[in-house]
């Protein structure tokens, strides 16, 4: 949809709507612009241009209309930084919890590597532990090892490996 801007410019009289609508199109416009990297956006009517266009309205209501618009313009100008705040804040938080994740998503890796790792310890140290759990199991009251108990686990040990 092509916009001859001289034939806007040459229009005798504005609608309080239209001249609204020209200003949400002018933010819009400055907006597109700054997306696009534009450190000096090009506005698409002079100050000189633009007082013309609101000098030809002359109705109140048309003015109240008009009026509006440049209010909805002002929330959006004020209410873009803010939103644009929070939306960082968010993108903040989001790189945040995924870090977290990612670093016990690799701490789990690591311990489920050092759980595969042989134990490695003096013959001291392993001597200790078979003494201990040995100590532990038989005297164990539920278990009550006796001669008999142990030669029964000891055979049945060897009938299971024999098939």
């Amino acid at each position: 949809m092509a916009i001859d801007i001289n034939c806007l410019l040459n229009k005798k009289g504005w609608t309080g709507e239209e001249l609204g609508k020209v200003v949400i199109f002018s933010l819009v416009d400055a907006y597109k612009q700054a997306l696009q990297g534009i450190e000096y956006p090009i506005t698409l009517f002079t100050d000189a241009q633009f007082k013309k266009m609101l000098n030809s309205i002359k109705e109140k209501t048309q003015l109240t209309i008009y009026n509006r618009y440049v209010g909805l313009n002002n929330w959006v100008s004020q209410n873009h930084a803010i939103a644009s705040t929070y939306y960082e804040q968010v993108r903040g938080e989001i790189a945040k919890l995924s870090s977290i994740i990612n670093v016990a998503h690799s701490v789990e890796e690591n311990y489920k590597y050092i759980e595969k790792l042989p134990a490695i310890m003096t013959q001291k140290q392993y001597d200790d532990i078979c003494t201990t759990t040995i100590e532990e199991t038989l005297a164990d009251d539920e278990a009550k090892y006796s001669m008999f108990k142990l030669l029964a686990f000891a055979l049945q040990h060897f009938l299971n490996k024999i098939t």
